[in-house]
């Protein structure tokens, strides 16, 4: 498909100064927004994986701690002896603390960077931008003549209708397979925490280990899930631009009302459906605020410190 921008037609509208500007300012925001975006969600990634590790390393490391008393079941005595041996409680309490740091680092990061406030403050900034290059297409073709209105017009079908339907289509794939990856493992972790009485009570030295460590580790990775799924999102995100998309592709369906204005040389009429198509946009980023808001803001873990 042709680049509206690249248009002959639109060549002195592209040239306008306030276009050029708003052009050159919406990408720029754009731009910070996917920068943002990116940091925030690393440092969110490294914070759940660091802070489900340090709850691994401190179910092994307490379990391991029984072996140090009597009355041990002999059946698992060699497994916590091995935990138990300076040398393996040593590697134990060296990741814990590897891990309480990364976790301790990202989480400052996020709360003094402020990653996420950021990307918001950007995202708006830039889709309020499209919106406005969007207007002053038509304003200034408007301005300049009948066919650059009519170039003006088919760039603004292009980029806020056309280009944004295929942006949304894509999206919501991405976040509908982000959300089952979400609601799968979670629900393989609530499979594990359920199983994990069973399994301590089978009494085999192997199990019994699996179970005291389900039991413990469920929860943190639960935790983890939770927090990572409220970071992205993307259940909600899903249903947002799905929703956003359709009401696109009812404004791209009416856009005989936009070529009847042009036509016409009409410029009201036109943005009159510039505004509908405005609307719609706008319902993506407030739903985005929206879902942003809510996201956490990570505190640092501190492990448990060995049974005295």
């Amino acid at each position: 498909m042709p680049n509206p921008l690249d248009a002959s037609d639109f060549a002195p509208i592209r040239a306008d100064p306030r276009f050029a500007h708003e052009h050159d300012r919406r990408e720029e925001h754009a731009a910070a927004a996917r920068a943002a975006q990116a940091t925030y969600l690393r440092l969110t990634r490294l914070f759940v994986a660091a802070t489900a590790g340090v709850a691994i390393l401190a179910a092994l490391s307490l379990y391991g701690t029984g072996a140090e008393g009597e009355g041990a079941p002999v059946a698992s005595e060699g497994l916590k002896a091995w935990l138990a041996h300076p040398d393996v409680r040593f590697w134990l309490l060296l990741a814990q603390a590897v891990g309480v740091a990364l976790a301790g680092f990202s989480a400052f990061m996020l709360a003094t960077r402020d990653y996420l406030g950021r990307w918001r403050e950007q995202r708006e900034m830039a889709e309020t931008g499209r919106s406005e290059r969007g207007r002053l297409a038509l304003e200034i073709g408007h301005r300049l003549g009948p066919d650059s209105f009519r170039a003006g017009a088919a760039y603004f079908v292009a980029d806020l209708i056309d280009g944004q339907v295929a942006y949304l289509k894509k999206a919501t794939a991405d976040q509908g397979r982000r959300a089952f990856q979400q609601t799968a493992l979670t629900a393989i972790v609530v499979a594990l925490a359920a199983a994990a009485p069973v399994l301590g009570g089978i009494g085999h030295a192997g199990l019994l280990l699996a179970g005291a460590l389900a039991a413990v580790i469920a929860p943190a990775l639960f935790a983890g899930l939770k927090t990572w799924g409220e970071a992205t999102g993307a259940g909600e995100r899903e249903k947002l631009h799905a929703a956003t998309r359709d009401l696109l592709r009812k404004a791209g369906a009416e856009r005989g009302e936009l070529d009847e204005a042009v036509a016409d040389n009409d410029l009201p009429r036109a943005m009159a459906y510039a505004e509908r198509v405005f609307a719609a946009l706008r319902t993506d980023v407030d739903g985005f605020l929206k879902i942003t808001g809510a996201a956490p803001t990570p505190p640092a873990p501190t492990p448990p410190g060995p049974k005295r």
